[in-house]
């Protein structure tokens, strides 16, 4: 969504920006950050997506793509350690 369809979304809901930053105990424009794709801050996004009623990879598709490279890297990771541990398990061998 863009981030006035956010905005909307929210208005529609009946929250403004501000209660929204109080009831999270936030600054309001860390809000707005979040609503603009700025910031990433995950349980922020979650309580504007529960409010939207959509899922967080709804109002923010990259966020998706965010955690897909997340969790590429820690693959990546597992088979680099797996790796050490083979070479090791080869040396002693």
């Amino acid at each position: 969504m863009k981030p006035k369809e956010i905005q909307r979304a929210l208005q529609n809901a009946g929250i403004k920006q501000n209660d929204l930053a109080d009831r999270l105990e936030v600054d309001q424009a860390m809000i707005s950050q979040i609503i603009t794709g700025y910031r990433h801050t995950r349980y922020i996004q979650e309580a504007i997506a529960e409010i939207v009623g959509k899922p967080v990879e709804e109002i923010w598709p990259e966020e998706r793509v965010r955690n897909l490279i997340k969790e590429a890297r820690k693959i990546s990771d597992e088979i680099h350690h797996l790796i050490k541990q083979k070479r090791r398990y080869r040396k002693a061998a």
